[in-house]
């Protein structure tokens, strides 16, 4: 017996999806600190590159932040900027944003965080 067209789409689609939905949305927040020599605005500082890696060490995901967004209260060197990044599953991940220190993370961690990780990059708006 053959099943009506919409019928094999629709199993068709429930078989395809789970295999899809297996990653995780790693997000957050990242603080750029400035260096710079002049006055700057945060909407003038650029993102920054936030690479993910899996347990084997292989670049899963790469990203860049949005550019600087707010001054963080009671300084005015740093800005924070959002990011968001969606990786395959793993058992272990490590977040690399450039001009920024690596955060090694199990599954476990992230899951606790509700997969929120906020990291730290230097980011220079020197000339030359």
């Amino acid at each position: 017996m053959r099943l009506p067209w919409w019928i094999a789409v629709a199993l068709a689609g429930a078989l395809v999806a789970p295999s899809c939905q297996s990653g995780h949305t790693i997000n957050g927040d990242v603080t750029l600190v400035v260096v710079a020599q002049a006055n700057y605005f945060c909407s003038d500082v650029p993102g920054v590159v936030i690479k993910v890696y899996d347990e084997q060490e292989h670049l899963v995901r790469q990203v860049k932040s949005d550019k600087g967004r707010t001054v963080i209260q009671g300084t005015d060197v740093a800005c924070k900027a959002a990011y968001s990044v969606d990786v395959p599953d793993s058992n272990f991940y490590r977040i690399q944003p450039e001009g920024g220190k690596s955060e090694r993370l199990t599954k476990a961690e992230l899951e606790q965080s509700n997969w929120k990780v906020d990291l730290q990059a230097e980011v220079s708006l020197e000339n030359g």
